[in-house]
């Protein structure tokens, strides 16, 4: 259940970045990511879950290339 949440909350961001929402996109990221971390910490032998990060980070980094 906590992967799914990470996984919705990480494809909110990216919608709201995209309806340039930018601010509700960063806060969603920063809770996908927090998330995402923490499962990862919980399964550290599970490289899916690191990549998820890295994918969250990347989205983050698309919301601020977005704002300028």
């Amino acid at each position: 259940r906590r992967r799914a949440l990470g996984d919705t909350l990480n494809y909110l961001g990216i919608r709201l970045q995209k309806t340039k929402r930018y601010d509700e996109a960063s806060r969603t990221l920063d809770e996908a990511r927090e998330l995402r971390a923490q499962l990862a910490d919980d399964f550290p032998d599970a490289a899916e879950l690191q990549r998820g990060i890295a994918n969250t980070l990347m989205n983050q980094g698309l919301v601020e290339w977005a704002r300028g």
